[in-house]
């Protein structure tokens, strides 16, 4: 497996940078998250395979004068969630009538979807249910905010079995395992960066992966063991990386760099395996097609990129 040099380029209309891209759970359309510069709106919709650009509901959190897209997330059910680093308001767009909700009534710098739950952190880390509303479990005590940086706030991943959860970035060196079914902790993983950019599982739930807010470390657990995984090649070896994306496969992963370049790893035994730059400063986002022929990327030069993956 390897990224295939000459990337397409993805024709956006907004030049600011790229800070999200979002695939759609059946891998028809992806989402690109921008700056709002004050003609371009801060989001756009692309097809797939195609590239061709699609209509995009109006957002009044993320207007042409207003913010930038800090958050993209993804339901299986239409649903889309949009975070603005400076609004800080959660907006869920149900993308079957375009109809909007707000379903949280405070501050979120950061969502994840996974049905039926919607995890959110800000003024407060928590786990909602999605049709109920009811909080399903809140970090106590809250996470302190004082860092330097007012968008660092702990992130919650979901293992793909939806019977656990963890979460870190609350300030200390590890990260909480907890069991979805009675809120009871499930294990530690030890080693952790204090504050982070980026948590989750791989897709099978085999490994998971945290990149340091301050591109310090990335840091990679196999789940079944709590241990970390090629610590010799990972963790403080692997500093310099903003933003990760899993292949579909579950056993390789694309990390970005400060630095443009676009690296792809092999996780059973660490080995990179292909390395492309195209980009001018910090890949801020990656993901992947559904059957992971195509990776696409964004980055602080304002440009989307799809490459193929053979």
């Amino acid at each position: 497996m390897e990224i295939i040099p000459s990337p397409t380029k993805i024709p956006l209309t907004n030049p600011t940078l790229v800070t999200c891209i979002s695939v759609a759970p059946d891998g028809r359309d992806f989402f690109v998250g921008q700056a709002a510069d004050g003609q371009h709106p801060a989001l756009s919709r692309w097809s797939l395979p195609e590239f061709s650009q699609m209509q995009v509901p109006q957002l009044s959190r993320l207007s042409a004068q207003q913010d930038t897209c800090h958050v993209l997330t993804r339901g299986k059910n239409g649903l889309l969630g949009v975070t603005g680093i400076s609004t800080q308001r959660l907006t869920l767009i149900d993308l079957t009538d375009d109809s909007q909700s707000e379903p949280v009534n405070e501050n979120v710098v950061w969502a994840n979807i996974a049905e039926p739950f919607l995890a959110t952190s800000g003024t407060s880390t928590q786990i909602q249910h999605l049709e109920s509303q009811n909080i399903v479990w809140r970090q106590e005590p809250p996470a302190s905010r004082k860092t330097s940086h007012a968008s660092l706030v702990p992130i919650i991943a979901f293992h793909p079995n939806r019977q656990e959860f963890a979460v870190g970035g609350s300030g200390e060196s590890s990260i909480l395992l907890i069991s979805l079914l009675d809120k009871s902790p499930a294990g530690v993983l030890p080693e952790a960066p204090e504050r982070l950019r980026w948590l989750s599982f791989s897709p099978k739930g085999k490994y998971i992966v945290a990149i340091d807010a301050y591109a310090k470390s990335t840091v990679v657990w196999e789940t079944r063991t709590r241990n970390l995984h090629r610590p010799e090649i990972f963790g403080r070896k692997a500093d310099d990386y903003w933003s990760v994306a899993f292949h579909p496969d579950g056993e390789h992963f694309a990390m970005g760099m400060l630095s443009g370049y676009i690296n792809l790893f092999r996780l059973s035994d660490g080995q990179r395996i292909s390395s492309q730059r195209q980009h001018i400063g910090r890949v801020q986002a990656l993901a992947f097609s559904l059957d992971g022929s195509v990776l696409l990327s964004g980055g602080d030069d304002g440009q989307a990129l799809a490459w193929a993956v053979a």
